[in-house]
């Protein structure tokens, strides 16, 4: 027994030890070290650990993103002050001078810490998760090597422009509006003088920088009118009143410029119908949708609106390297295809998630095994062959890796959800309304993976997909249409943010947290939930927190997915059954069935949920609710419906509680995704069925008695 505790304690004093060896090599880490030295530092401290290590490690490092945050938090409410008036009074403050508060340097630096933190975890668990990750970033790591006598500095170095890029090298930083313009002024018309611009947009700017300055110029008069005398409140309220008209012309100011960012007249323009020219122009639609969210802040915090707004520097940056295009002798799509594949693929991937950062939820797939990241240069395919070799072929025209498929030897449902998981974009072929690709269109929706559908013409898909099909006449017509539809959906974003959705997953968390053994008298699981509660209204910072609170959970069960549509749970004090199955009148037995399960669930106090009359006006969206709401859900399978297969791949996402059924004949023509499973079957004498009658007893008790957590 001693001998066991000293053992005891001797792993404890060696935990402690190596806390305190992680936590001060963290605290050192990003102090006065370059960019490449932080992340070789980082690789050889990662690599060198043993998965035990490497539990604790990540904890000490999300500790200290935690305190980032915690102290960002702090200095943003020590700006603003503790009271309605004193925060009142900040604002108007700030209105008047368009200075910060005193402690915006601080701030700043605090952010800029908690981001590299963070950026430090992602690049950690990548390493450890991902052997690609360690090529790339042994390949950027190289790119420095090449340059030895560059000085190593924490700051960003600034590149020289080019000559055919403008140079914005000398834009003063800590300058007034009134400099800040000067300057620009002076640079435009440098540009001018060079002969950069189309007549036309050279017209449209001039034009609208005489107004931008007539705006500045008005803004600074009345700042130096303020300085002058102690203005009373009436003067107080019509400068706000003016000012909030200033703020408002601006905007229009963006709106004007939207439609030049769209479509630049580069000098010399792109090739007409290359792909050089698609792609810029598929950016320049994102960087737009970007530029409007910016301007009218439909983001609800300083972190989040930081985080946009960076996606549009780097993005603004992309589209200017394809524009100016790479000098003579280069291959124009082979460099291309290069730069989509090492970082504007994954720049479109962190905006899909920022737009589903209100989406987030907890899910129990019913796949064991931790989940998988999604690889930007994946594609995920189902559907005939003969549409996939096609896909096949211009995926890698482009760079794209795509799904093997059945793999000999390996379990398909798991292989094919490891791939679902893994797919930075999926294309499906409906034309043959196979039931399995259907099937895997629901688990995607649920993932919120991009898609592309195809069809063939004269193929009549059986219900709303909730997005436009590609429709083609044959495979030259296919061969031609799938380059442009497949760019289409790499750089486009198909599921704009529905607001935030977060409610519903804290309470969730805590109910799994009053249901865990493990959870029980867990103080740091507690902290953990009240930071995820603090951050309600703050995704980004949530999500970190439900990282966290997975990581002290230690329930490799639960996965974190950003959806298509928002999250919801079941009710644990609403009984609730979703029932899908096909309700086709010709199928006088199945709807018998349904009516017997109805009528039963409901004399339990089970409410039943019919899937062909979800509430809602989106289709697609509304079976999604249903199926997120109920903790059960029967699955009817006698003809293998393309909806129902649909719902199926969602529920069993999701880790519903699912209950297969099905006309006698049905269990012999399962698909290999499910072909494993039991399918309960029923027959004209269902009624008088001792087995199918229990079954559905079994299915009341289990609907009132475990509640999905």
């Amino acid at each position: 027994m001693w001998d066991w505790l000293a053992r005891g304690v001797q792993g404890l004093v060696d935990a402690g030890a190596k806390y305190t060896e992680y936590r001060h090599f963290i605290d050192g880490l990003l102090q006065d070290r370059s960019e490449p030295e932080v992340l070789v530092a980082l690789r050889e401290k990662v690599l060198a650990m043993g998965d035990g290590e490497y539990v604790l490690f990540r904890m000490v490092l999300a500790q200290a993103i935690q305190q980032a945050e915690a102290q960002v938090r702090q200095l943003e409410d020590r700006g603003w002050g503790s009271s309605h008036e004193d925060r009142m009074a900040r604002m108007l403050a700030q209105i008047q001078s368009g200075q910060g508060p005193e402690e915006d340097q601080p701030l700043a630096q605090a952010r800029l810490l908690h981001q590299n933190l963070q950026h430090c975890l992602q690049i950690a668990d990548a390493l450890r998760s991902d052997p690609s990750a360690r090529q790339q970033l042994d390949a950027y790591l190289a790119r420095f090597e090449t340059a030895p006598d560059a000085a190593p500095s924490t700051s960003p170095r600034q590149a020289p422009a080019p000559e055919d890029c403008i140079d914005l090298s000398g834009m003063p930083i800590d300058a007034s509006r009134e400099e800040l313009f000067a300057w620009l002024q002076q640079v435009f018309e440098e540009e001018r003088r060079k002969g950069r611009f189309d007549p036309v947009r050279e017209q449209a700017l001039s034009n609208l920088m005489h107004r931008l300055g007539r705006v500045i110029r008005r803004d600074a008069a009345q700042e130096r009118e303020f300085e002058t005398g102690e203005p009373d409140l009436a003067a107080l309220r019509a400068d706000l009143q003016d000012r909030m008209a200033q703020v408002a012309e601006l905007r229009d100011m963006i709106d004007e410029v939207r439609p030049l960012v769209r479509d630049i007249r580069t000098v010399p323009p792109l090739p007409e119908g290359s792909r050089l020219a698609r792609v810029a122009g598929l950016l320049s639609e994102v960087q737009e949708h970007l530029m409007g969210a910016i301007n009218v802040k439909t983001v609800g915090h300083q972190a989040e609106l930081d985080a946009l707004t960076q996606i549009y520097v780097q993005l603004a940056g992309i589209i200017n390297r394809i524009r100016r295009g790479q000098g003579d002798g280069v291959d124009a799509d082979a460099w291309l295809v290069s730069l989509e594949h090492d970082s504007l693929r994954s720049l479109i991937h962190r905006l899909r998630l920022f737009e589903r950062r209100g989406h987030l939820m907890l899910a129990r797939p019913i796949w064991s095994g931790w989940s998988v990241k999604p690889d930007v240069n994946f594609l995920l395919y189902a559907g005939p062959h003969e549409t996939g070799e096609r896909v096949r072929a211009t995926a890698a025209a482009i760079g794209l890796e795509v799904s093997a498929g059945h793999q000999p030897g390996t379990d398909p449902a798991f292989n094919r959800w490891k791939e679902a998981q893994r797919a930075g974009i999926a294309v499906f072929d409906l034309s043959e309304r196979d039931p399995q690709v259907f099937y895997q269109l629901g688990q995607v929706y649920a993932l919120g993976t991009e898609v592309l559908l195809l069809c063939r013409a004269g193929v009549v898909v059986p219900f709303d997909v909730a997005q436009d099909l590609v429709v083609y006449e044959d495979m030259a017509d296919l061969e031609a249409k799938l380059p442009v539809a497949l760019d289409a959906v790499l750089f486009g974003i198909q599921t704009r943010s529905m607001g935030t959705h977060l409610r519903a997953t804290l309470e969730y968390c805590r109910r799994i947290a009053e249901a865990s053994e493990h959870a029980a008298g867990d103080g740091n699981i507690a902290v953990v939930i009240g930071q995820m509660q603090e951050a309600v209204g703050r995704p980004l910072a949530f999500r970190a927190a439900l990282e966290q609170f997975l990581g002290q959970l230690g329930n490799d069960a639960l996965h974190i997915l950003q959806p298509r549509w928002p999250a919801s749970y079941p009710d644990p004090g609403r009984p609730r059954c979703f029932i899908v199955m096909p309700f086709d009148p010709d199928l006088a037995l199945t709807q018998a069935v349904y009516k017997s399960l109805d009528e039963r669930l409901r004399a339990a106090g089970v409410e039943p949920v019919r899937g062909d009359i979800a509430e809602g006006q989106d289709i697609i969206q509304s079976i999604w609710d249903e199926t997120t709401r109920a903790s059960h859900v029967v699955v009817d399978l006698t003809s293998f419906n393309p909806n129902v297969c649909l719902e199926l791949g969602m529920a069993d996402t999701l880790g519903r509680r699912v209950l297969l059924i099905g006309a006698a004949g049905t269990e012999k023509a399962l698909f290999p995704v499910i072909a494993k499973r039991r399918c309960h079957v029923y027959d004209e004498d269902y009624a008088e069925d001792a087995a199918f009658s229990a079954l559905v007893d079994s299915l009341i008790r289990s609907v009132h008695s475990q509640a999905r957590v």
